[in-house]
């Protein structure tokens, strides 16, 4: 039986009142999914669709049948009604706003569609504009699902038009409970995201994240470390930088946490000495520096230079 919402983890209070809404025949015409990336927010929309083109509903109220045709289809993503939209590059631009129109204008005899848009907060806006006259007056029996991380990346628009359903990181059970027997410290850190899991559990993550110490320590220890060049070449890639800016934020949370003595909290479990060498580090500079982290990474997101942010980053917060 190939039921999805047998398949998804978490998120029981979200899809409770998705289903609640579609029993009442008060589900919105478009839904806005937010939340960290890699929770499972595509198999909830996918879900959904599932639940609302499934042929045996009417012999199985509470749930997709899971071995009708049309449930079969959706689990496959093979469904005729369903169109899935993601970006082509680095945007969802306006060829494939035409192709939901082209998906829009054709018949499907009263039938349930559904149209799902992944990383929705990168329309170009000419796409974005084409996609709000669309849900100004929506057609019957369509259902837009976009998913984004958060509704303000959205378009204040495409958002006032959509019920936004914000979605929440696994928790580790969750976690454990599909990806199993991982060390302890991969699950802490992970945060309640699938793809973190499957990164910090590779030799390739592993080797990484040690990196990302090394680089951490010789910022706050070395005098000379803006003359060092081997630190250049692990932030020359925008996602690298971005990934090492993610693990230094982690384990400036643990430094804080550990000089509580709240031992059970530590993420990085397994690095308790090398966290101990930045006890050293105030909370109030500790604070300030993750405050910086976190505006590069949001910098980064945009055309910010990263070797020149984390220069910048060490002269306000490392410099003797």
């Amino acid at each position: 039986m190939l039921n999805l919402k047998s398949q998804i983890r978490g998120h029981k209070a979200q899809i409770t009142k998705i289903e609640d809404a579609i029993e009442r025949g008060r589900l919105p015409h478009a839904m806005l999914f937010t939340g960290p990336e890699s929770i499972g927010k595509k198999m909830v929309a996918y879900a959904v669709a599932q639940k609302l083109l499934c042929e045996g509903l009417k012999d199985m109220p509470d749930s997709p049948c899971g071995i009708c045709p049309s449930c079969i289809r959706v689990a496959k993503h093979q469904s005729e009604n369903i169109l899935f939209i993601e970006p082509a590059g680095q945007n969802i631009k306006v060829d494939q706003a035409r192709e939901i129109i082209q998906f829009l204008n054709l018949s499907n005899f009263g039938r349930n569609r559904a149209i799902i848009i992944d990383q929705a907060h990168l329309f170009n806006p000419q796409a974005a504009n084409s996609i709000l006259k669309i849900l100004e007056e929506p057609n019957q029996n369509v259902y837009f699902i976009l998913i984004a991380p958060e509704a303000e990346s959205m378009m204040r628009t495409v958002r006032s038009r959509s019920q936004v359903i914000r979605f929440h990181p696994l928790t580790e059970a969750e976690i454990k409970s599909i990806i199993p027997g991982l060390s302890e410290w991969v699950y802490k850190c992970s945060r309640g995201q699938l793809n973190a899991v499957a990164q910090l559990s590779s030799p390739e993550g592993m080797t990484k994240r040690i990196q990302s110490f090394d680089l951490l320590e010789s910022f706050w220890t070395e005098a000379d470390f803006l003359n060092s060049t081997g630190w250049r070449n692990f932030f020359k890639d925008r996602e690298e930088a971005q990934d090492i800016i993610k693990n230094w934020i982690l384990v400036m949370r643990d430094v804080l946490v550990l000089k509580l003595n709240e031992l059970t909290s530590v993420l990085n479990s397994d690095q308790m000495d090398r966290l101990h060498k930045f006890i050293f580090l105030d909370n109030a500079r500790i604070n300030r520096f993750i405050s910086g982290l976190l505006k590069m990474q949001k910098d980064l997101l945009g055309y910010a230079d990263s070797t020149m942010s984390v220069e910048s980053l060490w002269v306000m917060h490392a410099r003797k």
